[in-house]
Formats: C-alpha cells, structure tokens, sequence
C-alpha cells in the first residue's frame, strides 16, 4: 500500500508524466507552482519505536536496516554508534529540529542511534521507523 500526500497551493494540473518526489505543476491560469508529494509505503508493523527522551542521551534499539524515518517533537541531537553511542548537546552532533521528518541512513546493521533534547530541562519522544 502506498500512501501519498500532495500539497498543491492554487489550481494547476499535474502532467502525465510518472511520479516523482517533487514536480513542477503546468498551472492553468498564473505562475508555475512548486509541489511536493510526501509517500511511505506501509508495511505489516514491528519496526517503529517510540522513544522518550529528557535529560540525558537515549539509544535506540540495533537498528536493520540501512534507513529510518525520523519525526521529533523537540529539538534533538543525534548520533550514530556501535555499542553505546551517547549524544552531546555541545552542537558536535546533528540536531534534528522539532517537528520536522526525516530519513537517517549511514549506519551499519547492528548499530544504534543516540538522542538528546537540545535543551536538558526538556523532555519529548523520538518516533523511529526502520526501513523506510
């Protein structure tokens, strides 16, 4: 199953062209406009976590797979790690701005992501999904 999102922000009409992550519409009347399709193929589940995060750093579990899909609900630094990453509030690690999805890659199989909130007097939650 796949699940597609398109913002659009005027009446336009969408090419025939295949699908792609982002397109330029043909507008009918105005300027072209700028659209962005945000899709996730759905799997059978077991692969998202939800972690809490506060004062100090958090690892997720060994991750699988070579890609996830990352939504913080805080400002959030991350690193990557073999056994007991740990990340570090003083900017050496990549802050992740609440909010906002992303997809991580760059580890290999078998090691963990580390996060901490930008702020320590501020907790939120890390929602991770492997393979996507």
């Amino acid at each position: 199953m796949r699940l597609v999102l398109l913002l659009s922000l005027g009446p336009a009409h969408l090419s025939s062209s295949p699908p792609h992550a982002e397109q330029y519409l043909a507008p009918s009347e105005g300027p072209a406009m700028h659209m962005t399709e945000l899709s996730l193929c759905v799997d059978e589940g077991g692969k998202s976590y939800r972690i809490p995060i506060g004062n100090a750093s958090v690892m997720s579990p060994a991750l699988d797979a070579p890609s996830a899909l990352v939504t913080v609900d805080v400002n959030t630094y991350v690193r990557k790690g073999k056994t007991a990453p740990a990340a570090d509030r003083t900017g050496k690690d990549i802050l992740l701005l609440a909010g906002n999805q992303y997809r991580l890659y760059g580890w290999k199989p078998g090691e963990r992501l580390a996060f901490a909130t930008q702020d320590a007097s501020v907790s939120g939650v890390v929602h991770l999904t492997e393979g996507v």
